[in-house]
């Protein structure tokens, strides 16, 4: 007699959707580095600490932009790759071009 083998489902796994998560990191990352970033600067000359805190919405915003899976990873993606260049713009003219005066 020939055991019988289990039923094997065929369908591919889903992806996980990881967008409700990036929502909540994006939120997180852009309300903490908006009231935080301000008290850094004085806007009168360069302050080097400020790079990097204003490099760490940038960077986060850039990650889901180009490492989506799904479709809703994909909008999550645009509207951080959006608030991206807005914090590249904000930071540029906060900080960065002191350094360049």
């Amino acid at each position: 007699m020939l055991a019988e083998s289990p039923v094997v489902d065929s369908a591919p796994e889903a992806i996980p959707d990881r967008w409700v998560r990036w929502v909540k990191i994006t939120t997180a990352v852009q309300v903490v580095f908006l009231f935080f970033y301000p008290g850094i600067i004085c806007g009168c000359h360069f302050h080097a600490i400020a790079v990097p805190l204003g490099i760490v919405p940038v960077a986060w915003g850039f990650y889901p932009f180009f490492c989506y899976r799904t479709r809703r990873e994909h909008v999550v993606g645009y509207v951080n790759g959006a608030l991206s260049i807005f914090w590249l713009y904000f930071t540029w003219n906060s900080n960065i071009q002191f350094a360049f005066r």
